[in-house]
């Protein structure tokens, strides 16, 4: 089950995290902002949501430079976690990079669907999430 209420933002960056926070707060189009700081964490939560039958949020904005697992890993691993879900997340990528590499890697993934760059800006997530 997925909640289109909840967005879960992961960046290992703290900093980036409480701006990324509040900007997605300030948007007001959800109920509940999460944020992660480490990937390997945040996928032992949706493991531990999928054994008690809770909601898998929306939503999730992913950096891809991580040192712990990068965004592209991560995703891989939420799509295996995710595979038998009928409904499936919206996964954006965070970055401040248009490296080809990157692109590359990107189209491959199924759950990731857009790139955002950073700094997060209101009005983008308010253009982005509305449409």
């Amino acid at each position: 089950m997925i909640n289109n209420k909840e967005v879960i933002l992961l960046d290992d960056n703290d900093d980036i995290n409480f701006y990324n926070e509040d900007v997605m707060q300030e948007t007001g189009l959800f109920d509940t902002v999460t944020v992660f700081d480490s990937p390997v964490k945040l996928l032992e939560e949706i493991t531990e949501r999928i054994e008690k039958g809770s909601p898998i949020a929306g939503y999730f904005l992913v950096d891809i430079k991580m040192p712990e697992m990068d965004g592209f890993e991560f995703i891989d691993e939420l799509e295996i976690l995710l595979e038998d879900f009928d409904d499936q997340p919206v996964v954006y990528m965070l970055t401040t990079s248009n490296h080809k590499r990157d692109h590359e890697q990107f189209e491959k993934s199924y759950l990731a669907k857009k790139y955002l760059l950073k700094p997060l800006m209101v009005e983008t997530i308010l253009n982005e999430f509305k449409s």
